[in-house]
């Protein structure tokens, strides 16, 4: 269920289902909470595998002219 959804039913949930209510959101929080961990490990491979092929493409032998002329300028 999305957050809105579930704060709307919150709000109209009678005090007998609060614990239901509660536990929905754990559920919710908990899995956002494993959604932005795995967004944070994809978004740090993404900057090391940049710098790789960064480095790959910096020393490779054919694009060794382009380094080359930028030296002449």
């Amino acid at each position: 269920m999305a957050y809105q959804t579930l704060k709307r039913k919150g709000e109209q949930y009678a005090a007998s289902d609060q614990e239901t209510y509660e536990s929905e959101v754990a559920k919710a929080n908990f899995k956002m909470d494993i959604l932005t961990e795995r967004a944070s490990q994809h978004y740090k491979n993404s900057l090391e595998k940049f710098q790789q092929l960064d480095n790959l493409l910096m020393n490779h032998p054919l694009l060794q002219v382009l380094k080359d002329k930028n030296k002449a300028h």
